[in-house]
């Protein structure tokens, strides 16, 4: 099959949104021209679950929530990157990522999680409760200390290291949860296996 062909009209042999919630990333990727070509496939051969099809034009790595398989995918989304968007497929959590540089973000601060004894010090941080806060310019977000005098600043314990909770309306009707899980996915940290939506609570309130 010609590869404009090819890519234009992909017909998987299964559903990589769905399975997708399975693992840690499924990875496709289509013969090209590339000089990491033979690099991407030797990464991708030492992942358990790695198959190719149509003449060994797409080639389909399904990688799963350890260490081993996170540095696969680092490695092999490197390789990618010479590609451009066109020619690779990267499913995590459901659903199509398509930004390399979160990606890689959340896939080294995955990594490193597994040199940590204790998952809720390395990936949780204590910062002001998010109803406390007002954004001060397009570009960010401050403090804001509007509690009664004596009363110390009301503190909150953010499942993720890479979120910023940042702009959460206090106004609007849904729930906090629903608010931060909103936001992890507009942040695209949401399939990062560690993220945890439970463990956000007040700490001194």
């Amino acid at each position: 099959m010609k590869e404009h062909t090819m890519k234009n009209e992909l017909a998987l042999p299964f559903d990589p949104y769905s399975e997708s919630k399975e693992f840690l990333l499924i990875i496709i990727f289509f013969r090209a021209k590339s000089q990491y070509f033979n690099r991407a496939t030797a990464i991708a051969g030492g992942a358990q679950n790695y198959t190719t099809f149509n003449e060994g034009d797409i080639h389909i790595v399904r990688l799963g929530k350890n260490m081993k398989d996170a540095t696969s995918a680092y490695g092999l989304i490197t390789c990618l990157e010479s590609w451009g968007k066109s020619g690779r497929l990267i499913f995590a959590g459901g659903r199509l990522l398509t930004d390399n540089r979160l990606l890689k973000i959340v896939l080294d601060c995955y990594m490193k999680s597994f040199s940590c004894t204790d998952l809720e010090a390395y990936c949780c941080k204590v910062e002001q409760y998010p109803y406390d806060r007002v954004c001060t310019t397009q570009y960010g977000f401050m403090y804001r200390v509007d509690m009664p005098e004596g009363q110390a600043i009301r503190l909150f314990l953010n499942p993720c290291k890479k979120l910023n909770l940042g702009g959460i309306s206090k106004e609007h009707p849904s729930s906090l949860d629903t608010k931060i899980q909103a936001q992890a996915v507009e942040q695209e940290v949401d399939w990062c296996p560690n993220l945890d939506i439970s463990k956000a609570h007040p700490i001194n309130f």
